[in-house]
């Protein structure tokens, strides 16, 4: 009968709250779904505005047509006066009457005079009278078209800048070509058209009109493609055109042919429109701006927010307080379990392991991981039996060695005995490990086992060595090395044989390293093997007193010597109180 719940249980209950976490991602995806579909709502009605704003401009254009036609028409009369008048002046621009001009026409024409520099010299319309028309590319790249073609008469719609109403324009180059005669008359003029068909004629009104349909717009504003207002809907709210507005606008221009940009809550979009039937070469092309409020919009979106936030702050307290539960309940079972992990993976067999939680699983492993510490405890201890016995088996073979030297050449055995023991006092002093420390022994009792090869004339010789005696006498760390067994527990002593006569200063041999090159144990054996070597008395010389010795190491350290292990050397040796080792 099981009294414990089985982890299948709290798979369950885990379950219960990944699909409370899941449900709470789900509502956050679907608020995130509901904000973007308000973003695009907005987006769309913004479209749908300035789409409507287009639209309506163009139905409004295409019904000026037919009676744009017929005005047409009306103006060739007055252009073919203003001809006959130009030439009965003898071309004298100065002897024209422009007024008497207007009122044989009933008033209803206004009459321009634009000279070689695309400039109105004369003019019966007071706001235009030395407009710099040049200035204006659009304008001044159709003036040029007209005089290029002096036979024809040139016509182009647009809106004057100074009231918004649109215009009808005719163009003639005089027959000396040194003047364009240009008539010009307002459809809402009321000899043309009825009352009431003169205001729909008039922008302001129809711009009027789409404003108050949609109350979020803020201004309907035309310009040219210079960037020059023809017509501004809240002349005196508008602000200039310039930073963003005025880069957006030049951006479209260049090249586009609608383009969108949110300045201070207010969204401008502009889109280029072009009347039905505009003169190829002609200026009537129109930029509209329209701005629109969209602070109604970000207030809508910023709530559907507020909705998302307080759904994900609901939710992630729920995941918070069943996750916080559930993890209590299985970290604690589970640190247990890791806890005795840690405690073997550190060595600790001889602790055991107490089955722990209330779930039936992690006491089975715990069971489990106490039959891997017996097992691993009576592994240990038959590899701590094999180690020793290893370690006998080289403790041996280092006696071996060490006996051929004994019997080969007894001074040098003695002298790896005394080296030993001065190079164990050094290495203790600089805190080796106890496998340096044994690495140190063995190395310097062999530091000379490569000597055994040298034949007894040379290495027992009274007297001063050749130069090519000493050149064998130097081989002998090779010799060494080589003479060791290829083992990895060599591997160290290896070194000490084969580096314990490189210098500090790179001058030793047979390598020449320098510095930390040189394996640390092979360093501290060159030292203790300098002392002895000068202390002890040899066949063609007298040993040096201890005191001197310590004085010589002192000399050469940092050249010959370590300094770090003369350091070393010197706190145990260096009062001279340990001359007899």
């Amino acid at each position: 009968m099981r009294d414990r719940p089985s982890l299948r249980y709290k798979v369950i209950i885990n379950i219960l709250i990944l699909v409370v976490i899941i449900a709470a991602i789900g509502a956050l995806i679907n608020v995130w779904m509901f904000c973007n579909s308000i973003q695009k709502s907005a987006n769309d009605k913004i479209e749908l505005i300035a789409t409507h704003v287009i639209k309506t401009l163009e139905i409004q254009d295409k019904a000026h047509l037919s009676f744009e036609r017929s005005l047409q028409y009306s103006m060739e009369q007055p252009m073919r006066q203003f001809q006959a008048e130009y030439e009965r002046s003898n071309r004298d621009i100065a002897q024209i009457d422009l007024d008497t001009l207007r009122e044989q026409t009933g008033g209803v024409y206004d009459y321009f005079i634009i000279d070689a520099n695309n400039t109105i010299i004369r003019t019966t319309f007071a706001p235009d009278d030395g407009l710099e028309l040049g200035r204006y590319p659009a304008v001044n790249h159709f003036l040029n078209w007209v005089r290029e073609h002096p036979d024809e008469v040139h016509s182009e719609r647009a809106m004057t800048g100074i009231n918004g109403y649109m215009k009808k324009y005719i163009y003639e180059t005089t027959p000396d070509k040194k003047y364009i005669l240009e008539i010009g008359a307002s459809f809402s003029n009321r000899l043309f058209v009825s009352r009431e068909d003169a205001n729909y004629f008039d922008f302001p009104d129809y711009i009027s009109s789409i404003m108050e349909k949609y109350p979020i717009l803020t201004s309907i504003n035309i310009y040219d493609r210079g960037g020059s207002p023809y017509y501004l809907s809240n002349a005196a709210g508008s602000r200039p055109m310039e930073g963003e507005r005025l880069a957006t606008f030049t951006r479209m221009t260049n090249g586009g042919h609608s383009a969108a940009v949110t300045v201070n809550d207010t969204l401008y979009s502009y889109v280029a429109f072009r009347p039905y039937e505009a003169h190829p070469q002609g200026f009537a092309e129109k930029i509209i701006e329209v701005a629109i409020d969209v602070r109604p919009f970000r207030e809508e979106w910023l709530k559907s927010v507020y909705f998302s936030v307080l759904i994900s702050l609901g939710s992630l307290i729920l995941a918070l307080f069943a996750g916080t539960v559930f993890t209590n309940s299985l970290a604690s079972t589970i640190g247990e379990v890791v806890q005795a992990v840690r405690q073997i993976a550190a060595g600790d067999l001889s602790t055991p392991v107490v089955p722990t939680g209330d779930l039936e699983e992690t006491q089975a492993l715990s069971q489990s991981i106490e039959t891997m510490r017996k097992k691993l405890q009576a592994q240990f201890h038959e590899l701590e039996l094999r180690n020793e016995e290893l370690a006998q088996s080289y403790q041996l073979t280092i006696q071996a060695f060490f006996r051929i030297l004994e019997h080969r050449e007894r001074y040098t055995a003695e002298h790896s005995f005394q080296v030993n023991q001065i190079a164990m006092g050094i290495g203790k002093e600089m805190g080796l490990s106890s496998a340096e420390l044994q690495y140190l022994a063995w190395g310097t009792l062999l530091h000379d086992i490569g000597k055994l090869v040298i034949d007894d004339d040379t290495l027992l010789k009274p007297g001063k060595l050749t130069e090519q005696e000493y050149e064998a006498i130097k081989q002998h760390p090779l010799i060494g090395c080589d003479v060791l067994p290829k083992l990895p527990f060599f591997q160290h002593v290896a070194q000490i044989v084969h580096y314990h006569h490189e210098r500090y200063d790179g001058g030793g041999y047979p390598c020449g390293l320098c510095g930390e090159q040189i394996p640390l144990l092979a360093r501290i054996c060159a030292v203790a093997d300098a002392v002895h070597a000068m202390t002890s008395d040899r066949p063609y010389r007298q040993g040096c007193s201890w005191s001197q010795a310590v004085e010589e190491i002192k000399r050469c350290s940092g050249s010959q010597f370590d300094p770090n292990v003369v350091a070393a050397f010197l706190r145990i040796y260096g009062d001279g109180s340990a001359a007899e080792i």
